[in-house]
């Protein structure tokens, strides 16, 4: 990081601090406990250094808070414990022009800390696109189980309620062989975008494969349920209004406790009530077609 990029960074902090971006409680924890370890690698230092090589010491422990900074409060701890490193290294050491040294020790471990930061996102990138689905951006379904399952064991736990909806677009095939995959797949976005508008902050929300989606609603009972569907097909409503075809869902719902106690089951009992609906959906377009096949004939 060159001396511009380290301006660059001071002048930025200081307007996040001014807007109280900065001075927050996650924030001071993140510094302070990476303090508690700068003064601890300090005392080590003061124990075991006389037993290791001149000069080095434990010198490369200096880097554990400035990863630990970074990773848990990100540019801005990372750049707070580079210099409150620096400052702790230049104590006691000797320096021509003691001010140049310490910036120099602050510029290589910023740039240091911004490797690290640069790594953490990488890998953060990856296990986010190892957990979503490229199209809709909502869970997988193998992330949907480990979430699902997480948010049932503190349903348990805090002896709440829990709902699941399993449901499936009607006439998805049609919508592809018609309008095309492209529409099949704005289609399937749509549906996606709704589940969200229609859930709250705790539910878990995923895409099976195909034209299937499941969202597992949080501290949800029957009534709540039900109220999350008729929102959705509002919502649906809405958004494929201007659409040349209708998009519609079929829906299944189970109730935690009450149709089954595990997450596989629950998922079955919402299956096999979907199911049921969708057969009895198209059963009433089939007579609403005959109905009107039939008025057609009589005119």
């Amino acid at each position: 990081m060159t001396i511009r990029g380290i301006q660059r960074m001071a002048k930025k902090t200081w307007h996040a601090a001014m807007r109280g971006e900065i001075f927050n409680a996650e924030l001071a924890k993140t510094v302070g406990f990476s303090l508690l370890i700068l003064v601890g690698i300090g005392m080590l230092a003061r124990v075991f250094g006389p037993m290791l090589f001149k000069g080095i010491g434990l010198s490369y422990l200096y880097f554990v808070p400035i990863w630990f900074s970074a990773r848990q409060g990100g540019r801005i701890a990372g750049f707070l414990t580079c210099v409150a490193t620096s400052t702790s290294m230049s104590l006691g050491a000797d320096a021509s022009w003691p001010f140049m040294a310490w910036l120099a020790n602050v510029v290589l471990l910023s740039a240091v800390m911004m490797v690290f930061v640069h790594f953490e996102q990488r890998i953060a990138s990856v296990n986010e696109a190892a957990r979503t689905d490229s199209l809709t951006g909502l869970l997988n379904r193998r992330a949907f189980v480990t979430e699902a399952k997480r948010a049932l064991v503190r349903t348990v736990r805090e002896y709440s309620s829990a709902s699941l909806v399993l449901l499936d677009c009607n006439k998805f095939k049609q919508i592809n062989d018609l309008h095309g995959h492209a529409s099949g797949d704005e289609a399937l976005k749509i549906v996606a975008q709704a589940l969200h508008d229609a859930g709250q902050r705790d539910d878990v929300v995923g895409r099976l494969g195909g034209d299937e989606f499941v969202v597992l609603l949080a501290d949800t009972d029957s009534i709540g349920a039900n109220m999350f569907l008729n929102r959705l097909r509002g919502i649906l409503s809405r958004s494929s209004s201007d659409l040349p075809f209708d998009l519609s869902v079929s829906a299944g719902i189970a109730y935690f406790g009450e149709d089954a106690r595990s997450l596989d089951q629950l998922m079955a009992v919402a299956d096999e009530k979907m199911y049921r609906n969708k057969q009895r959906e198209r059963a009433v377009i089939s007579i609403a077609d005959v109905a009107e096949k039939s008025e057609r004939m009589m005119r």
